[in-house]
């Protein structure tokens, strides 16, 4: 589940995009973004496809390796994803570098979601807006109200709606919030965080 989120002066819509999540090569479904509880649906690709036939706007594929490695490690994957299908796809996990931005951009990916760098290095996010525009989105992970970074692991200490406010600041014009608490737990959204 994803929200556009409410920035001052612009109008804002809910929009609900299927997440392919990739670990070790698998499509899975972590429960609350644990890793030791995971459900795996096998290949990415066909997911994918089975995604677009069913009629999917875009896709929200995450990296979970390189969330936790810092860097890009599906790469090729990823790639494989966006030459089968020819709906939108936006790409998150292990975003830390512009290179890493540039590659995904050269790469034909629709956008490109800056996470835990969003909250270590915000010069980066706002050297990707000015490169790259509207196709850069911050993802915005929390656990009652708090930031999670490093592939949800690691607490910020950083207040999501700051987080938020900051990121508008800094020209960014799309926020995808994730409430951990509900992720993979086939709960539905929180709308009230929403």
């Amino acid at each position: 589940m994803s929200t556009d989120s409410v920035i001052p002066g612009r109008r804002s819509k809910l929009e609900v995009v299927p997440a392919i999540d990739i670990r070790g090569g698998q499509c899975v479904r972590l429960f609350q973004g644990d890793y030791g509880q995971e459900t795996v649906y096998g290949d990415p690709v066909e997911m994918a496809r089975k995604w677009e036939a069913l009629g999917a706007p875009r896709l929200h594929v995450v990296d979970l390796d390189g969330a936790r490695e810092k860097r890009p490690v599906n790469t090729e994957l990823v790639l494989r994803i966006c030459q089968a299908v020819r709906i939108p796809v936006e790409v998150s996990g292990g975003v830390r570098t512009m290179e890493t931005a540039r590659m995904w951009t050269d790469a034909g990916v629709a956008r490109i979601q800056i996470g835990s760098a969003a909250v270590a290095d915000p010069a980066l996010v706002r050297a990707c807006v000015e490169a790259f525009g509207e196709r850069i989105v911050v993802s915005i992970d929390c656990r009652d109200g708090e930031v999670m970074t490093n592939g949800w692991l690691e607490g910020s200490g950083v207040d999501l709606l700051d987080l938020a406010r900051a990121m508008a600041a800094a020209g960014v014009a799309r926020v995808m919030v994730t409430d951990i608490s509900r992720d993979g737990a086939l709960a539905g959204p929180n709308l009230g965080l929403y």
